[in-house]
């Protein structure tokens, strides 16, 4: 199975947000899931739990 992944852009395009502002919900909300290190400056979460978090607020 497939899991797709999202960058913070995207996340915040789907928020209909800034990235900065996407940045800041990071550091505000510790209910957001966790991001997955692909690298050493990249992260990517999966659309799934996003989805499932912006559903539950």
């Amino acid at each position: 199975m497939i899991t797709e992944m999202v960058t913070a852009a995207e996340i915040a395009a789907q928020l209909k947000m800034s990235l900065t502002g996407f940045r800041s919900l990071l550091n505000e909300r510790d209910d957001f899931p966790l991001p997955t290190s692909i690298g050493i400056r990249k992260k990517r979460w999966k659309l799934s739990d996003v989805n499932a978090w912006i559903n539950a607020q």
